[in-house]
């Protein structure tokens, strides 16, 4: 499974090359894929608030998956593929155009297996978007892995994870005699005794007494 992580992302909008022509066939494969979304649970990082986690395949007849993923605004997403040989990752929205790309070799740093890719990303509107996982060769052919992890706020830090503080309160008993020959027996708590006059029998009991 692929390590958890966590990145800084920037608002992004549409690619300005992607055409209204790429939009319409980039619809079309989605509408023909069928690969299951992507949901998120609670993150036990501290960096971020949720995690998610699929994977799949690639074949000769089905070189492209497009992963359903609803995104919002005000969060931070950073996601990661990985698959048996050089992945790449492509961010779309609901009408086809293409907002981010990155293959692992496109950051200049040779990949060793299992070949990852990684895209910080904060969608500029919240809705449902497509993250395309292919092979940076097309004839290539295996199973792969994609994780992301959402960040709300975009301040690196978990909010859902919540510091417990223990008080401990120390109560003080005041136990008097009377000045007959008396017998005090103190709690388990700290007590302050006074047997005054006669013949007295003190215990304090635990805690801290004064007698």
């Amino acid at each position: 499974m692929i390590e958890r992580f966590w990145s800084t992302a920037k608002p992004m909008t549409v690619n300005p090359y992607w055409s209204s022509y790429y939009a319409g066939l980039a619809t079309t494969l989605i509408a023909s894929d069928g690969t299951g979304a992507i949901g998120f649970s609670n993150s036990t990082s501290t960096y971020y608030e949720y995690y998610g986690y699929t994977y799949g395949s690639l074949s000769s007849t089905d070189t492209l998956d497009f992963v359903p993923v609803t995104l919002e605004t005000g969060s931070a997403y950073t996601f990661i593929s990985a698959g048996s040989y050089q992945t790449s990752i492509s961010i779309f929205d609901s009408n086809g155009y293409l907002h981010l790309f990155n293959d692992g070799d496109d950051i200049g740093i040779p990949d060793g297996y299992p070949y990852d890719s990684m895209i910080a990303f904060e969608p500029d509107s919240s809705g449902t978007y497509y993250v395309m996982v292919g092979y940076e060769y097309g004839s290539y052919t295996g199973s792969w892995e994609l994780a992301v992890a959402r960040d709300v706020g975009n301040d690196g830090s978990n909010s859902l994870l919540t510091t417990t503080t223990t008080t401990t309160t120390t109560t003080t008993n005041t136990i008097l005699g009377s000045d007959s020959a008396d017998i005090l027996v103190g709690t388990s708590g700290a007590d302050i005794m006074s047997g005054y006059a006669g013949d007295d029998g003190l215990s304090g009991g635990d805690g801290s007494d004064v007698i």
